[in-house]
């Protein structure tokens, strides 16, 4: 079973551990940022935080964004066909 990025989030002690591990690093983020990687997925600079506290292997963060690309790309689509239908 594929993980999602709320999934990943979740295994890895929420927003706010995530946040708090990603101070020890070069790239120090919010708990606000790590909300808004449920719509934009997880920059792969943090996915050593992910790897360590989630136990996840890289493959696995990279699945997760790449279902949630598709899954936006699904809607865009849609959203795009709806307007043409709406102009036509």
């Amino acid at each position: 079973m594929n993980l999602s990025v709320s999934d990943l989030i979740k295994k890895a002690g929420g927003p706010n551990e995530v946040s708090d591990a990603s101070r020890c690093t070069r790239y120090p983020i919010g708990s606000n940022a790590v909300h808004k990687w449920r719509k934009n997925g997880i920059p792969d600079v943090h996915w050593p935080i992910f790897i360590r506290k989630a136990s996840v292997t890289a493959e696995e963060i990279y699945q997760a964004n790449e279902m949630l690309r598709r899954m936006r790309s699904e809607e865009h689509d849609c959203s795009s066909r709806r307007k043409s239908s709406v102009a036509a």
